[in-house]
């Protein structure tokens, strides 16, 4: 679950869920669970919430040390220049994480492309950011403002994207992801 934490006005709303799947299969089997088998857990969450659904695809540019667990992340809306692919910029995003790592940063990073639901995004993806705690980002934003960062990354992103400021939201894990095998 997220609550809105650092945000524009363009970004209205008090609280997100964000649900993840392996594959397309989980998460295929988890609607057909919340759709035909949760009965009056589904019902009163929509009676609750006043709740849109969108489908998004997730690509993993910088790797979670481990599971998930509670903290902070960020959204930054961002569209491809004229001849750049999403592989380029998964590309792109993957050199900007190392390279942050590489400066002493912790966090994670994935691309969110919208999907199903989604409508007419003004944009290409979500470039999203992850950290365990407000003292790890804010180590990080520092690398990334007054630490030469950004002037990396803008290098790295050049002629393939742009992204726009993001959002920060304060992030709570609700249900943790099953065990592997």
């Amino acid at each position: 679950m997220i609550t809105p934490q650092f945000r524009s006005a363009e970004s209205e709303f008090h609280v997100g869920w964000i649900g993840a799947y392996q594959s397309a299969e989980d998460f295929g089997a988890s609607m057909d669970k919340w759709v035909n088998a949760s009965g009056s857990v589904s019902q009163t969450y929509s009676d609750t919430l006043d709740c849109t659904h969108a489908l998004m695809a997730s690509y993993t540019v910088g790797a979670p040390e481990g599971p998930p667990e509670d903290g902070l992340v960020w959204f930054s809306r961002c569209s491809l220049a004229d001849d750049a692919s999403f592989a380029d910029a998964a590309a792109s995003h993957a050199k900007v994480t190392a390279m942050m790592r590489e400066m002493g940063a912790k966090g994670s990073s994935w691309i969110l492309v919208p999907g199903l639901g989604s409508g007419d995004a003004e944009f290409d993806y979500y470039q999203v950011g992850a950290w365990p705690s407000y003292p790890v980002f804010a180590s990080a934003w520092e690398i990334f403002i007054n630490g030469g960062g950004m002037a990396k990354s803008n290098a790295l992103q050049d002629g393939v994207t742009r992204c726009k400021s993001p959002n920060v939201y304060d992030a709570k894990l609700i249900l943790a992801p099953p065990a592997a095998d």
